[in-house]
Order: structure tokens, then sequence, then C-alpha cells
């Protein structure tokens, strides 16, 4: 005779099924789907008249790596489970920080097409992926590590690194550029502001100005076009 708890068991594992597939979806931040994932679990699991429900585990792209073994022991699919999380997590910050998670992507491209020309054993990408994943994972102690106290100073560090090729040079502008308008951009809708707007913007081309780098000096186009970015990058960051 089939156990009548079978199916219930089945929906419940279908259910699972969904959690799982959750670190493969386009979201990147998985803290509210992951509550709504629990909630239909708790729900079967009360319906079938099982008292003790296991505490919430919060999902979130940390726990990925410590994760994924569960899902499958395969390890091509583990190796294409972290390069699609890797993937997710450039494409939803690239925006806060274009020029480092850039960097993170052409790795990542990079890698890609050496997997299709099988230049590598399957292990090798997968701790190459993983490697990547870790580093975009622990980007905030990267940022820590650099001395910066957002994503804001981090993201003009590596705009003004990429010109200046100099780490303690674009350290001390970044830091100059963010002390100088935080007092702008801690005014209450400073955003929608054009007065406020205009202040940030003429304190960092000034402060842009006395970069000493021939690269910046007399030119005035790539001083706006750096200052436009920066205002942009403090709207996204601050």
């Amino acid at each position: 005779m089939t156990d009548p708890y079978i199916g219930d068991f089945k929906k419940l594992s279908e259910v699972r099924q969904m959690l799982r597939n959750a670190y493969g979806g386009v979201a990147v931040s998985l803290k509210e789907d992951g509550k709504k994932v629990q909630q239909l679990i708790d729900e079967h699991i009360r319906s079938l008249n099982i008292s003790n429900i296991m505490k919430f585990r919060e999902i979130t792209a940390q726990t990925f790596l410590s994760d994924i073994a569960k899902i499958t022991k395969d390890k091509r699919a583990q190796t294409a489970l972290i390069r699609n999380k890797a993937v997710q997590i450039i494409s939803a910050k690239a925006h806060q920080n274009p020029v480092y998670y850039e960097k993170m992507k052409e790795r990542i491209d990079a890698l890609i097409r050496e997997e299709k020309e099988k230049r590598m054993e399957e292990a090798d990408y997968f701790n190459d992926y993983k490697k990547i994943l870790q580093e975009l994972l622990n980007e905030e102690n990267e940022r820590k590590k650099l001395g910066f106290s957002n994503m804001f100073e981090f993201a003009v560090y590596e705009e003004l690194l990429k010109i200046l090729k100099d780490k303690e040079t674009s350290k001390t502008f970044t830091k100059k550029i963010s002390e100088e308008i935080r007092e702008e951009t801690g005014l209450v809708g400073w955003k929608t502001k054009t007065s406020s707007e205009k202040r940030i913007g003429n304190i960092v081309y000034y402060i842009v100005s006395e970069i000493q780098n021939k690269k910046l000096l007399d030119n005035e186009d790539k001083k706006n076009e750096l200052t436009e970015r920066f205002i942009e990058l403090a709207k996204r960051n601050l």
C-alpha cells in the first residue's frame, strides 16, 4: 500500500527545489525570496501536522558556496552554478562600481571562452570560477582593506586608478573628494536638487583639476567627464 504521505513529501521536495533554483535566479540578494520560499515550506509542513519547524535560515549570496555541494554532487553542475552566480553578481552590481566589476567581467569572460575550448581540466574551471566568486562575495572586505567606508569611495578609487595607475595618489584624491562633498550629500533630498548637483560638481571638478597627470592636465573634456561620472556614482551609492 502506498504511504499517503509520499505525495505530500514529494510536493515538499518540489518546494525545496524552488529554494535551490533561487540560487540560479536573476536576483543577487535572495533575502526576500528566501523568506517567501521558507514560508511556503513552513505552511506545507504545518498542513502535514508536523509541529517542529526549522528556524528560518536566511538565504544570501554568502551561503551559496557552502550549499552547492548539497544541491548537486556533479562537478560540472557545481561549476555552472558558481559561474552563473558570479555573472549575476557582476550584472547586478556593475552600476555601483563600473571599473571594478568590468575587470571581474573580463576575467569571467576569459574563463568562459577557455571553458568552451576545453583548455583545462573540469576541476580547474571549478576552482577558478570559485576564486572569482569568493572575491565578489568578499568585495566589502577588499573595500575596507583599502580604507574606504562605502561603495562610492571604492568606485571613485577604481576610476582614478584606471587613469593614474598609482594607488596612493588615487586613494588620496578619492578621500579628498569624499570628504569635501560629504556635507552636501548629507542634505535631505540632495539627489533631486539642481543646486546640490551643481555644488558637488564644482567641488569635484576643482579637486580633479589638482591632479598632476598628463591625461588630465589641460584636458577639460576628461575632467568634465570624470566630474559627471563621480556625481552619478554619488547618486547611486550615497
